[in-house]
């Protein structure tokens, strides 16, 4: 899945203000391998080497992934594929929807 911040001007900033971080969505923070933009997105702290709490798998021809309620607000997400992960050689999945299919403390899984 392919994360692309849309808005840059709302949401991420204000988040990255709320802990007086530089707006700079590739940084990460707390050096534990995800970029700020990611850690928006799933709900996870920037400053803190928390766990993700992302469950992703794949049921049928379907993706799903599991991330905190309203991370997705100013984000675009879309699914790529590659027939040898080499560079280059991604291209979009046409024909995918994504939905919400459940909910559960705080948590949504978008199908």
């Amino acid at each position: 899945m392919v994360l692309t911040e849309v808005n840059t001007s709302s949401n991420l900033l204000t988040w990255l203000d709320s802990d007086n971080l530089i707006a700079d969505p590739n940084q990460d923070t707390d050096g534990h391998g995800l970029r700020n933009l990611v850690e928006y997105a799933m709900g996870t702290s920037p400053i803190e080497r928390d766990v993700l709490n992302v469950l992703s798998n794949q049921v049928g021809n379907a993706f799903r992934i599991t991330r905190r309620i309203g991370s997705s607000a100013g984000l675009s997400y879309h699914m790529e594929s590659s027939p040898d992960l080499s560079e280059g050689s991604w291209t979009t999945v046409p024909g995918v929807v994504a939905a919400v299919v459940g909910t559960n403390a705080g948590f949504e899984t978008v199908h």
